[in-house]
């Protein structure tokens, strides 16, 4: 019992070490910005509008958007955050729940002196949050464009998907314990995994990746996901926008995943409403990840987003003879 507790003090002293080296080495190019009773890690570049946000998938971070931002940046603002408790933003101290997110984005901006209108660019998981951005307060949305969305109903009718959810969960908890023993630095375990991001967002994945904090956090929010589908699927006015969806077409990676990948499209191609220029596109050639992480897949899909930006018409023009959402 002794020799064991001296390995895995020895190897939570080394995992110690080694984020502190990793911390050292950061250059975070953000801000973090104070919301109510924590603060927001924030990083906005580029000018011109309207603004565009982007909402990470689960487990992700801001810099995750790298390779889609900065082409981005060069036509308009673009800002990327980290959730409470993801990332670089500090934990909040109150239980995920569906519409905090959207309340801190919005106290975050505000706070920042960024202004709407907005376009709400979602991942994954972070689509569902768009949509709750822009359900909460429609006029100061001008479009939404959702990446390879979840969707409420996808473990409700595609029993694989809740299975891998249920790994995924299981994963983190399993990670957040274990990164903890210095095994994965030890071995350099999580190498592959940090070398999938882009090169500028690297320093940063390597840290997160053998942060507990961040892991659990990620947990939680999965751990939301009736709470979270419950309130997508009740709303509404989020409809009175034009939202673009874009699907990749690479088989999902799992047992049968053609088959679910071309069933999770006929979901999210759902989102789709008849207000011009709503589009669904089938991205070529791409994955749920390599989408935003491959260099020549994220440009395809940064011109794809710009755009559809360009089409969406002001929004008096948008609805002639009919109110603006209301606020």
């Amino acid at each position: 019992m002794l020799a064991l507790l001296l390995v895995l003090g020895g190897g939570h002293a080394y995992h110690a070490h080694q984020q502190a080296r990793r911390h050292e080495a950061l250059g975070l190019p953000g801000r973090w910005v104070p919301v109510a009773g924590h603060a927001l890690y924030l990083h906005c570049q580029g000018t011109g509008g309207p603004t565009v946000l982007l909402e990470s998938g689960a487990a992700a971070f801001a810099a995750t958007w790298d390779r889609v931002m900065r082409p981005l940046s060069a036509q308009l603002r673009v800002c990327a955050y980290d959730r409470a408790g993801l990332g670089w933003s500090p934990a909040s101290r109150a239980p995920v729940e569906p519409g905090a997110a959207a309340r801190d984005l919005r106290e975050a901006l505000a706070a920042a002196g960024e202004h709407p209108p907005y376009v709400v660019v979602g991942h994954s998981l972070g689509a569902l949050f768009a949509i709750l951005f822009a359900e909460a307060r429609p006029a100061d949305v001008h479009a939404l464009v959702l990446l390879d969305p979840a969707h409420p109903d996808m473990l409700d009718v595609l029993p694989a998907l809740a299975a891998s959810y249920d790994a995924m969960l299981r994963r983190l908890q399993l990670g957040a314990w274990l990164v903890q023993s210095g095994v994965p630095d030890a071995f350099d375990i999580q190498r592959p995994l940090i070398e999938s991001f882009p090169p500028a967002a690297q320093q940063q994945a390597a840290y997160l990746v053998n942060d507990p904090g961040h892991l659990r956090s990620a947990r939680a929010e999965l751990l939301a996901w009736p709470a979270i589908a419950g309130a997508v699927r009740a709303a509404r006015r989020f409809r009175s926008l034009p939202i673009l969806v874009v699907s990749p077409d690479d088989p999902l990676d799992m047992a049968d995943g053609a088959s679910l990948r071309a069933a999770l499209t006929h979901l999210q191609a759902s989102y789709v409403t008849g207000i011009a220029p709503s589009a669904h596109l089938v991205l070529p050639g791409a994955g749920h990840d390599s989408m935003l992480l491959d260099e020549r897949r994220a440009q395809v899909l940064s011109d794809r987003i710009g755009t559809f930006i360009r089409q969406v018409p002001a929004p008096k023009a948008r609805h002639p003879g009919m109110p603006t959402p209301a606020d």
